[in-house]
């Protein structure tokens, strides 16, 4: 019997000392490391609630460009106005100017302006990219014909349909 009791002590032994080991593991690695983690994932989820709230800022201050580029109404006629100004500073003749009727859409309006000009393939082109960075407002081109013009070469005749986008404030 006392041959059995030294064999537990001694199985004890071989189970106990691996037990601390892995308690002493778990004690100094796991532990301060679950505490980092914790730590860490708190600190993901405020910068997660901050990366939601630059978007958000983002997403707004991008809006206000293209509604700053929205004009009123009655701004139309000074659009149009340095509309047919560049035309002759690109050495394009203006034959007519012509707005139609505004449509309305969901937050803004479109009102088509029609030009008949006549010039140079280059001054054409020029103008069009006038438009494409025009400051004052947001316009696009809808319709662009171009046909020989009843002038010598080069030059040529041009259609131009313009969307002058309108806010409906």
């Amino acid at each position: 019997m006392i041959e059995l009791i030294k064999i537990f002590r001694e199985k004890k032994k071989i189970i106990f000392i691996p037990a601390g080991i892995v308690s002493i593991i778990i004690m100094f690695l796991y532990f301060p490391l679950a505490g980092k983690i914790t730590k860490k994932n708190k600190e993901l989820s405020g910068l997660n609630v901050q990366l939601k709230s630059v978007n958000e800022n983002l997403r707004i201050i991008q809006g206000l460009k293209v509604n700053k580029r929205l004009i009123k109404e009655e701004d139309t006629s000074l659009v149009i106005d340095t509309i047919s100004k560049q035309c002759r500073s690109h050495s394009l003749e203006l034959k007519s100017i012509t707005q139609k009727e505004k449509n309305i859409k969901d937050g803004y309006s479109l009102l088509p302006v029609y030009l008949e000009m006549e010039g140079e393939f280059k001054q054409i082109g020029l103008f069009l990219s006038f438009l494409r960075e025009f400051e004052g407002a947001l316009i696009t081109v809808e319709n662009l014909q171009i046909k020989r013009a009843d002038m010598p070469l080069p030059k040529i005749a041009g259609v131009v349909t313009l969307a002058i986008y309108l806010s409906n404030e």
